[in-house]
């Protein structure tokens, strides 16, 4: 959803969870044009109380992407909310009007300013409309890491252990901790306890609540592959497909990150001799 869109919902909050109704006609709406997910409706709908449906509603409708404010608009036409309807124009409206006129980016230069032989270019008009919009992270939590350390493995399969790695994870859950992060350690697990745990990762409800979610693999590996504590080999686009908007909907639009940390093959990384003095 585009800030202008999220401010109008900003103001008019407190309006909208006393006067919202309808939210499963709405919900069907919303679901039927791929605004939101199958799943995020059933999160918003098992609210306790109307108020707190409405929050949800609100809080998940931010996180969609551009369709979510018209279409929300279309659902409150089609559940006959008119005067919600209105309002929310009413303030589109005076958002615009209340809105800075944004200055000419463009510095011209008179002949007597300009040094000599420098002619001056007027740069090309910017369209915000193109400018990124960055993701709202602000739940508490932000979101759910989990992170995978495999540091010993078994004796059969050859590999060394990977001692030490625990400081790794020391290090990233005091960072992750600290940007408002929930952490979730697994250590040595097997090629199907990777699956089944990043698996069961992916389709926890709590994601519906969060704007953000990670995960961190530590490991022994090959190129496009990863390994368990025995021995075996876990595909990378194993891992990756639990988390399409289909397999993990409910970070669906939201900013997720893998982190690998391991080798992808037998060559030694020798590094490269920076000169004295070199920055």
């Amino acid at each position: 959803m585009i800030r202008s869109h999220r401010d109008v919902l900003r103001v008019r909050r407190v309006d909208l969870v006393k006067n919202l109704q309808c939210f499963a006609e709405m919900l069907d709406h919303l679901e039927s044009v791929k605004v939101i997910f199958e799943n995020q409706r059933h999160l918003i709908l098992s609210e306790k109380t109307i108020f707190d449906t409405a929050r949800a509603f609100l809080d998940t409708l931010q996180r969609c992407g551009p369709e979510a404010y018209p279409e929300f608009k279309n659902a409150l036409s089609l559940t006959n909310q008119h005067s919600i309807l209105e309002s929310l124009r009413n303030c589109e409206e005076k958002l615009l009007c209340e809105s800075p006129v944004p200055q000419d980016s463009t510095v011209l230069l008179s002949s007597s300013m300009s040094p000599p032989g420098t002619s001056v270019v007027n740069s090309p008009d910017i369209n915000p409309r193109h400018a990124l919009q960055p993701y709202q992270v602000t739940s508490s939590p932000r979101g759910f890491v989990l992170i995978i350390n495999i540091e010993k493995f078994s004796r059969s399969c050859g590999l060394r252990n990977r001692d030490g790695s625990q400081k790794d994870v020391d290090a990233l859950c005091e960072v992750f901790t600290s940007f408002g992060y929930s952490i979730i350690v697994e250590k040595n697990l097997t090629h199907d306890q990777i699956l089944q745990t990043v698996k069961l990762y992916a389709e926890r409800p709590e994601h519906g609540r969060v704007d953000a979610g990670g995960l961190v693999i530590m490991t022994h590996g090959l190129m496009h592959h990863l390994f368990g504590s025995d021995g075996q080999l876990v595909k990378l686009d194993d891992i990756v497909n639990f988390f399409t908007n289909k397999s993990c909907p409910l970070l669906a639009r939201k900013p997720k990150f893998i982190i690998l940390q391991a080798c992808r093959g037998d060559e030694r990384d020798r590094g490269v001799l920076v000169p004295e003095g070199a920055q």
